[in-house]
Formats: C-alpha cells, sequence, structure tokens
C-alpha cells in the first residue's frame, strides 16, 4: 500500500471512529439563567443529578443571571451546536422578546426543543406584617395606599410580573413593582420586609408559608392545589378566571444533531419517569406534571404560548423595556 493510500485509510478509518463516538464525552453545562437557590435553581439541579448518574457525564449547573434570563439564554444560543451547553428555559423564554427591544436571539428559531419538564402554580404571598390576608384586602390595602404598596418579581416580564400584573388591573389597583434579578433575592428582600407582596411559584415559597415567614393569600390555578387545599385559588376569591401556571423546559442550541437531541430527550424522560426523581420534586411542593414530552410536543407547546402570553401582556397593560 502506498504512503498516500495508507494516509487515506487512517484518515477514513479515524473519521468513522469519530462519527460513531457515543454521546456524551465529556461533562456537559446546563445553564440556568437565575441565580442560586430559586425554584428553577433547585429543580435543574435535581435532574443535573438524575442525568449525571444515567449518562456517565458530569451535568454541571451554571447558573448566569441576569436581564430576565436573556443573558444566560443568549450563552446558549451562542453555543458550539453540539449537546454540551443546554439552557434550563422557563415561561419567559418565549415572553422576553415581547417585552424586551433588544433581545438577541429568536426563542423559537435559535433553540432545539428537548423536553417539557413539569408545570407549577404560582401562589400569592405577603410578609406577615402586611395586614392583608386575602386578596380582596390586599386589593383594599392597595387601594387606599396607590403606588405605594412594593410588590416583587423575579425580573420584568417574568410570569412573576405578569401575574402580578394581571391581578392589579383586575382589581383596579396600582403597586409599586420592584424586579429583581431572580428568585432567590426577591424572597430575601420579602423575608426582610423591603418588599410586601410577591407572586412565586409553589414549590419555592410553600415551606417559608408552612413555617409561618410568610402568608399565603391564593394559588394561581383555577383548581386547588391537593398539596395546600386549604389555600383559595385567588379566582374564587373574587377574581373568577384568574390563572398564572409556571413551567420549566430543557433546551439546546438550534442545530443540534437529532441523534443527541433524541439521546437527551430519551435520558431526560428516563430521569424523570423515575420515583426517587419524582420524590424529590415533590419535597419541593412542586406539582409535577407531565413527566417529559417529546420535542416536538415541547415545541408544539411553546408555540402555543406565543398568542396566550401576548394576549397577557397586552391585557395587563406591561409594556416593553
Amino acid at each position: 500500500m502506498s504512503i498516500r493510500a495508507g494516509i487515506a485509510a487512517a484518515l477514513a478509518f479515524c473519521a468513522t471512529a469519530c462519527l460513531a463516538a457515543p454521546y456524551p464525552e465529556k461533562p456537559i453545562r446546563l445553564v440556568v439563567p437565575w441565580p442560586p437557590g430559586g425554584s428553577s435553581d433547585a429543580t435543574a439541579r435535581i435532574l443535573a443529578t438524575k442525568l449525571t448518574e444515567s449518562m456517565g457525564q458530569t451535568v454541571i449547573v451554571d447558573n448566569k443571571p441576569g436581564v430576565s434570563g436573556v443573558l444566560g439564554t443568549d450563552i446558549v444560543a451562542r453555543s458550539p451546536k453540539d449537546g454540551y451547553t443546554l439552557l434550563w428555559a422557563i415561561s419567559n423564554h418565549v415572553t422576553n422578546p415581547m417585552l424586551r427591544k433588544h433581545v438577541p436571539y429568536d426563542p423559537m428559531k435559535d433553540f432545539s426543543p428537548i423536553a417539557l419538564i413539569g408545570y407549577t402554580p404560582f401562589m400569592l404571598v405577603v410578609n406577615p406584617n402586611l395586614p392583608v390576608k386575602t386578596p380582596r384586602e390586599l386589593a383594599d390595602y392597595a387601594k387606599a395606599r396607590p403606588g405605594a404598596v412594593p410588590y416583587a418579581s423575579a425580573g420584568h416580564g417574568t410570569s412573576h410580573h405578569l401575574g402580578m400584573q394581571l391581578l392589579s388591573n383586575m382589581a383596579g389597583i396600582e403597586m409599586l413593582h420592584v424586579p429583581y434579578k431572580g428568585g432567590a433575592p426577591a424572597i430575601n428582600d420579602l423575608l426582610g420586609g423591603q418588599v410586601s407582596v410577591y407572586m412565586e411559584v409553589l414549590s419555592t415559597v410553600e415551606p417559608l408559608v408552612r413555617s409561618g415567614k410568610l402568608r399565603a393569600l391564593g394559588v394561581t390555578t383555577l383548581q386547588r392545589v391537593p398539596l395546600v387545599p386549604d389555600i383559595p385559588t385567588i379566582s374564587e376569591s373574587g377574581y373568577p378566571g384568574f390563572e398564572i401556571v409556571g413551567y420549566w423546559g430543557l433546551l439546546s442550541p438550534a442545530g443540534t444533531p437529532e441523534d443527541v437531541v433524541a439521546k437527551l430527550n430519551l435520558e431526560t424522560n428516563k430521569a424523570l419517569a423515575r420515583a426517587d426523581t419524582q420524590e424529590s420534586l415533590r419535597s419541593l411542593a412542586m406539582v409535577y406534571e407531565p413527566a417529559g414530552s417529546t420535542p416536538d410536543k415541547f415545541r408544539a407547546f411553546m408555540q402555543a404560548q406565543i398568542p396566550k402570553y401576548a394576549k397577557l401582556i397586552r391585557d395587563a397593560g406591561v409594556q416593553a423595556e
């Protein structure tokens, strides 16, 4: 065999071997565009642990908070399309372009869906020093102090913010919006009394309500939540039809190879179906449904959220920053 033929054969063998190399061959970075300590961080770490166990490579949670999730999301959009950088997306993934003038990515075109992780209701809570026990009492309190009652959000345009704006519109009140770079710092200031009101996913605030550190006024689903059956819905508390539900999902940069997306989808769904995973999520008081999805179903789900949230933003009167 000639030297040239030998080199060609060696290159062909290398190419075949490289193509056949199993995914993953190195650690996977899971970008959570929110600070440590919040619900997104906690749930992402549960899944990362299970994926690490099943895939034989470490899944590293990398918190990149800022600009209501835009900062971390843009990092993933610009990352190599190889399955080694993933995004932990929440409800505002599709709403940020509706609420910000300069979002450097398209939430649908620049990402490949992997799986829908689960849904969760929100809970309307207040600092116990605020003399209100129902949504109606909060509305009366705020009406007597227009623009003076501070409420927190995890960032401009998040479901936390939109939910409070929707409630304000339905109740005919005006409160002071104080946006934070995620749920953890918002809760810290709520506990400290720097802000008075907050709408956060149930998984995060239910333990604080149970311990008496916060007071619950209502949940944001249309039906009561089995985990907290004594807490009424906001809808039944004088504001019929009020509903805000959050979700978590896993995305990769658009163009990620189909076999890699399929592998990640398979492993994610397997992890979510495990009894110990569901127990871990229940320990956070997260309402856990569904147990995964196909990439196509997750894409269809996100696409359906766009007109829904566009109407919510319009009805709530939230302006783009």
